[in-house]
């Protein structure tokens, strides 16, 4: 059984998270008119949310006061500021010059000018106002108290100067004893300019805030809609309650969208996110086919299947929470906040200031929940390393009663991954509870900030501050969510890092740039000064190696267990690369030759039979696929597989033969593995262990077929079964990585003390006849 904790794991980088989505979204390229209808359906899905929560104001107006909207003033354009007065030398006239809109608070200013300037020491004081955009209540009321204070004052003359064609209210008068309002016409005011306000400091004019303007937007959108307002007010009046019915069947329709366009966008965001799923599977499959041999050595076989199959089912949920989450939930945000700041661009932007907070918060627990993201990932690989060996070695388990321990290591693991499912939670929570306590502290303030704004500046209408706040509920309902969502998402991105480590990982063993496809064998095979260590070894596995192998040669290879015998072999079709040396055929080295055209030549049986889960001729027909029924049955006989195909098997050649060829005996396997060598006609045939753990007539009928076989390839034939290779031209015996002896077996026999002697005297000699090298 692997040992968990000692077992090697993939190294796995920590990618940025916009690197990680963008190497996620690159798979729906060629996807754009999908992406563009799924953008589509957000913003129509925000506007129609938007139309819907709009609808409660006028509806609750016309209710009350029989007015859908009422219309916004439009005259605040901006705020008021004064010069710095301009007195004469004895302090006995003051001119001061005043821009803006006269309209809000800021007037306070005139009032201090007034309560300062206004005594009787000074004996003119003149303001001049031709250049304000506007009079509202305010500014009238501060014109109005400073002529009371002059009249109040004996010897002191108030002068204000006015834009033309000002209409005056009734609470100020044009003229009275000690004070007069004149405009720019009038030759009072020349006088005074001329004497007075000339060298006073003109104030630069102060910029339209964005409450101003979001005013004046209102104000013309009213004027552009009256008509049609009014028509429906006034027939409200005398069918007040058809209207409503109206207005209510609007606001349904405006749900009905809403609905038609979050089915779309779930639609879309489903179907792409499937799409990478399988796109990102194909390519970590395609590439991990691609990686030599070594790779898989190196890695567990429990890993990589949990990477292509469980962490890309994760990428599924990852793409639709981007989709619906860092894409649909920004759209609908700005949407909603447009509308918030056509009502109240200070409520906005105050309610605005804790998304900072909720970023940063989000942020740190993020990385938090990546970690341990990753960290589950791979315990459920170990689980799967776990229930993999356990089943596939039932048997054994069984036979030494260690059913308990078995389930002990699963609960073990399951503790584990319990431990870090705890961090994640936690922290998921933990962030969402926090974003909730800041939408319900920002809700609160909002609520007493506004109330001020509505009670004490008038600023905002009830009926306004009601839709805000109904806006404001629509935009924390994601917000709220957000932690849990981000979650998910660094969950989905932990597994991205898995994946990326695979598909970035370069096979070993490629073709050189100027590799070219291998002719068809024709002289020898040369083994020659071949050394081999594998990889986090400390010693070499073959050592200084030389063999030459004529074209047709039949060569048998025999020594004890890790003499290095499989691995000489495995060099042959590139398994591996030698570390040293070179094997070359017919005189051209195998690493300048295409990998392909290379294997192309070799076919290889050896004692653990691979078959898939197929047919019985497409098994055989594994490595032409483009055989004929003919050339399999051919095949067939020629490996005395067709009778029990035949015989035996409910659908002869179209039988389902099961996992690894489950359904068949060893024997029977390895027969289709025979002919399968057979169909390829490859010149070059590795037989490795091919009849090991066969019973005596089972391989018989094997070594029958592996004759037929042999007959005109070059043939490598590994055995501890030394009856298997009495038909070979030469043998070599190897140890500890070398070549000790070579000659043909009656020659190596007649070597005194020699190995193959006493492989022979130990297989064949008395009393040891059961006794058989290992591998």
């Amino acid at each position: 059984m692997t040992d968990i904790k000692k077992a090697q794991k993939p190294k796995v980088k920590d990618y940025g998270n916009f690197l990680a989505l963008w190497r996620m979204l690159l798979y729906l390229r060629g996807y754009k008119l999908a992406l563009f209808l799924m953008l589509m359906c957000m913003i129509g899905e925000a506007l129609a949310t938007m139309g819907t929560l709009s609808l409660i104001k006028p509806m609750t107006d016309l209710m009350f006061t029989g007015r859908l909207i009422d219309r916004p003033e439009e005259g605040k354009l901006s705020h008021f500021v004064l010069g710095r007065p301009n007195e004469s030398a004895n302090s006995e006239t003051v001119g001061v010059v005043g821009v803006g809109g006269m309209e809000d608070q800021t007037v306070r200013s005139i009032r201090s000018f007034f309560t300062q300037y206004i005594t009787p020491q000074t004996t003119t004081v003149a303001i001049d106002l031709t250049r304000v955009e506007g009079i509202g209540p305010e500014g009238w009321s501060a014109i109005a108290l400073g002529q009371t204070m002059a009249d109040q004052t004996t010897g002191t003359k108030l002068i204000v100067a006015l834009p033309q064609n000002i209409e005056f209210p009734e609470s100020v008068t044009t003229a009275s004893q000690h004070s007069i309002c004149l405009t720019t016409t009038s030759q009072t005011w020349q006088t005074c300019l001329t004497q007075i306000i000339r060298d006073a400091e003109v104030p630069p004019s102060p910029k339209q805030d964005i409450a101003i303007a979001a005013n004046s937007f209102k104000a013309k959108a009213y004027d552009a809609i009256m008509p049609y307002i009014g028509y429906i007010e006034r027939y409200s009046k005398g069918n007040l309650f058809m209207v409503m019915g109206m207005l209510l069947g609007v606001m349904l329709f405006f749900a009905l969208l809403m609905a038609i366009f979050g089915y779309g966008l779930n639609y879309y965001a489903s179907m792409l996110a499937r799409i990478v799923a399988i796109k990102m599977q194909e390519e970590l499959f395609a590439r991990s086919m691609q990686q030599d041999v070594a790779y898989f050595a190196r890695k567990r076989d429990a890993d990589l299947m949990s990477i292509v199959m469980s962490d890309t089912v994760v990428v599924t949920d990852t793409v639709e929470i981007i989709f619906s989450g860092l894409v649909r939930t920004p759209i609908t945000l700005v949407t909603l906040l447009i509308a918030m700041l056509i009502i109240s661009p200070k409520l906005t932007l105050f309610c605005m200031t804790v998304l900072p907070v909720m970023g940063i918060l989000i942020a740190l627990l993020g990385r938090t929940v990546r970690r341990y993201g990753r960290t589950m990932r791979e315990r459920a690989a170990d689980q799967n390393v776990v229930v993999q060996e356990a089943y596939t070695g039932i048997r054994v388990i069984k036979a030494f009663n260690t059913e308990a321990r078995e389930a002990s290591r699963f609960h073990v693991l399951n503790n584990r991954l319990m431990r870090d499912f705890k961090r994640v939670v936690i922290a998921t929570e933990a962030g969402e509870r926090a974003i909730r306590l800041l939408g319900f502290i920002t809700i609160g303030l909002m609520i007493f900030f506004g109330g001020w704004i509505v009670l004490g500046t008038r600023e905002l209408s009830a009926s306004d501050f009601t839709l805000f706040v109904a806006l404001l509920s629509q935009v924390f309902r994601p917000l709220q969510a957000i932690s849990k969502t981000n979650s998910r998402l660094q969950r989905g991105l932990a597994c991205c890092d898995r994946i990326y480590a695979v598909l970035d990982e370069e096979p070993t063993i490629v073709d050189a740039p100027d590799a070219t496809a291998m002719p068809k064998i024709a002289k020898e095979i040369q083994f020659k000064n071949l050394c081999f260590r594998y990889d986090n070894t400390d010693h070499d596995t073959l050592c200084d190696i030389n063999i030459t192998v004529p074209c047709g040669q039949k060569v048998a290879i025999v020594g004890e267990t890790g003499s290095g015998k499989s691995t000489l072999v495995n060099l042959l079709p590139r398994f591996f690369d030698p570390t040293k040396g070179q094997i070359l055929i017919d005189s051209r080295d195998i690493r300048t030759v295409t990998q392909a055209s290379l294997r192309d030549q070799i076919a290889l049986i050896t004692q653990e039979t691979v078959l898939f889960d197929d047919t019985v001729a497409n098994n055989i027909a594994y490595g032409k696929p483009d055989a004929t029924k003919e050339e399999i049955i051919e095949a067939a006989k020629q490996a005395n597989a067709h009778k029990f195909i035949t015989e035996r098997l409910d659908n002869a050649y179209d039988t389902i033969i099961g996992t690894r060829g489950g359904r068949l005996s060893g024997g029977e396997r390895q027969r289709l593995a025979i002919a399968r060598a057979i169909l390829k006609n490859a010149p070059i045939l590795i037989l490795d262990e091919a009849t090991s753990a066969l019973d005596t007539e089972t391989e018989s009928l094997i070594q029958e077929a592996l004759d037929r076989v042999m007959i005109g390839r070059t043939v490598f034939v590994i055995a501890h079964r030394l009856s298997t290779i009495r038909n070979c031209d030469i043998i070599y015996v190897m140890d500890k990585g070398q070549i000790v002896e070579s000659g043909s077996q009656q020659e190596l026999l007649d070597i005194p003390n020699g190995r193959y002697a006493r492989f022979y005297n130990i297989q064949f000699g008395g009393g040891n006849n059961n006794h058989e090298t290992n591998n």
